[in-house]
This record gives C-alpha cells, sequence and structure tokens, in this order.
C-alpha cells in the first residue's frame, strides 16, 4: 500500500534526523541544532501535506472510475 510505505520512509527521516540532532547538540552548536530543527520541522510538514493531497486524489478517483465503468 502507497500510503504505508510513505509513513514508513517518513518514521525512517525522523529517526535519521533526531540522531542527527542528538549528534550535533553533543557538540554543543545551538545555533546549528535549532537550523537543523526548523529546517526538518519544514520537510516534515512538506512530506505530509503531500501525502494527505495524494491520497485525497487517489480517494477521488475511484469513485469517478467506479461511475464511468457503470
Amino acid at each position: 500500500m502507497k500510503i504505508g510505505s510513505w509513513s514508513d520512509s517518513v518514521l525512517e527521516v525522523k529517526r535519521r534526523e533526531h540522531k542527527r540532532m542528538d549528534e550535533l547538540a553533543m557538540k554543543g552548536d545551538k545555533v546549528t541544532v535549532y537550523g537543523t530543527l526548523i529546517k526538518d520541522t519544514l520537510i516534515g510538514y512538506y512530506l505530509y501535506f503531500a501525502g494527505a493531497l495524494l491520497f485525497q486524489s487517489e480517494m477521488q478517483v475511484i469513485p469517478t472510475l467506479l461511475r464511468s465503468a457503470g
């Protein structure tokens, strides 16, 4: 299923982000940590809304196909 694989990939990206932020926090560079947090949050929102739009467009196509076939 597309949504399952999409959500799995988002979780993997989040895991990598948290690992990277932990590494940066160990170095004590707060500006880099906050910059990374902001960038990763924006990327996360983009992926979430892109997935939601994809799911919504698929849900609109299926009834249209069923109506045209019937």
